[in-house]
């Protein structure tokens, strides 16, 4: 350029580098200091956080990546900035970690990143479910009962569980719910108790037994 003002638009990373002016006369050069110019670029996500489905207590993290200058990171959920307490770690970094995990965490996790330039951007949205911990809070009655009753065993738990009644540690077919139903036969009298799993977490309760007396007519 020959002129007094050097005009670069739009500026681009390629252009980076120290300029100067030349000052030219019938008797000299002159030149001026030479002037830095850092072109810096604006974030751009390039790693989006995954949605994830875990079991309560197990270590979660979610992970996003950005190019930009001067990154800075905020972890969000349900769109309120988290903190680095209840769990969580890495809250203003590129890895949210969240260790142990509990049910409430479940929610929608995001990223927002800014930088040196504008704008700000967020990252996709990642649904986090946490899978709560089985808790057994009712647990069967031992029972006598005349020969040929209707009997009823009833468990009370929190949680999304799976049954599977048993008598004698052996499981019963078909029986598969809350409450287990039979007739107080002479066969019937025996140790009877509920396997409880979580679906998809392979955790294992048991009930208490409950010992079933029957009594002949």
């Amino acid at each position: 350029e020959d002129k007094a003002t050097l005009i670069i638009n739009p500026v681009t990373a390629s252009d980076c580098g120290v300029y100067r002016c030349l000052l030219y006369s019938l008797c000299d050069t002159l030149s001026t200091t030479g002037a830095l110019l850092t072109v810096k670029s604006v974030p751009v996500v390039t790693l989006e956080p995954v949605a994830a489905t875990i079991c309560e207590g197990n270590q979660i993290q979610f992970e996003a990546g950005a190019t930009g200058s001067d990154l800075i990171w905020h972890w969000t959920k349900d769109g309120t900035d988290l903190n680095d307490v209840n769990g969580y770690e890495g809250t203003t970094s590129s890895t949210l970690i969240i260790n142990p995990t509990d049910d409430s965490h479940t929610g929608v996790y995001s990223a927002r990143i800014n930088g040196f330039c504008e704008p700000k951007v967020f990252t996709q949205t990642a649904l986090l479910t946490v899978i709560p911990t089985v808790a057994i809070v009712d647990q069967p009655d031992a029972m006598i009962v005349c020969e040929n009753e209707l009997v009823s065993f009833t468990i009370g738990v929190l949680g999304n569980a799976s049954y599977q009644w048993q008598k004698d540690n052996v499981d019963i077919p078909g029986k598969i719910s809350s409450t287990l139903t039979l007739t107080g036969t002479p066969s019937a009298a025996g140790v009877y108790r509920c396997r409880i799993s979580t679906p998809g977490c392979g955790d294992i309760y048991y009930t208490d037994g409950a010992l079933l007396s029957i009594k002949p007519i």
